[in-house]
């Protein structure tokens, strides 16, 4: 949204660290699983456990994250695993994305009201809704206070762009994960999913990869900043 003009950069450092307060302020409210399955298939198991655990991210169609108070979950994780699923707990403080955060969301909205917000110069998706942000300052941010406390939409989003034209997919951060899921959730569809970061690969290296990737497949490129005092060292 920083990119996109929404927010200015000093806005985004701000924002940063409130929402890095907030979440290290939820620790210990909560746990969250990963579950090789749809989020369909274990929605049905957790209507039928009955707990306050809760789809926190439909990530793709074999990867749904699950969340809820730490002994809430722990029942999940146990039912699951005897159903024949694979899970795996991670490593994080609280149950985010679930109604166990609105206490945070409201704390994030006090912020958010404090920084200017403008409509994107560019199409930014949101995984809240899985669509794009639109024109109205206070819409987006009701949507960025949701988004604490709402599941992940993700796979949907992906669709959606897919829908929308997009085939380039980068993934911008450390590890592929991103990339894996986009992988899964366009199988036997054309497009192209480029990492920036990849095991046992010189960050630079791999920064190369990407530019000549980008090239073939004719996404306009400006190279002047990779060359710029090319030489000189």
């Amino acid at each position: 949204m920083c990119a996109a003009g929404v927010i200015s950069r000093d806005h985004l450092l701000r924002l940063s660290v409130v929402r890095g307060r907030i979440s290290a302020e939820s620790a210990g409210e909560g746990a969250m699983a990963s579950v090789n399955a749809s989020a369909e298939a274990v929605q049905r198991e957790l209507d039928a456990l009955g707990r306050d655990v809760h789809v926190a991210n439909l990530n793709g169609p074999q990867q749904t994250i699950v969340a809820g108070p730490e002994n809430d979950l722990e029942t999940a994780v146990e039912r699951l695993a005897e159903k024949g699923f694979r899970v795996r707990r991670l490593a994080v403080t609280a149950a985010f994305h679930t109604p166990g955060m609105r206490a945070a969301a409201c704390e994030l909205e006090r912020q958010l009201n404090k920084s200017t917000f403008e409509a994107p110069k560019v199409p930014v998706y949101n995984n809240t809704t899985a669509d794009l942000y639109g024109d109205d300052a206070d819409a987006n941010r009701e949507l960025l206070v949701r988004h604490i406390a709402e599941p992940v939409r993700f796979e949907e989003q992906i669709r959606r762009m897919y829908d929308h034209g997009a085939r380039v997919f980068y993934e911008v951060g450390p590890g592929r994960v991103l990339s894996n899921l986009i992988g899964w959730i366009l199988d036997g569809q054309p497009h192209s999913v480029l990492p920036l970061d990849v095991d046992g690969r010189p960050g630079w290296t791999q920064f190369a990869h990407v530019i000549a990737q980008t090239a073939a497949l004719g996404v306009p490129s400006r190279l002047d900043s990779w060359f710029e005092s090319r030489g000189l060292f």
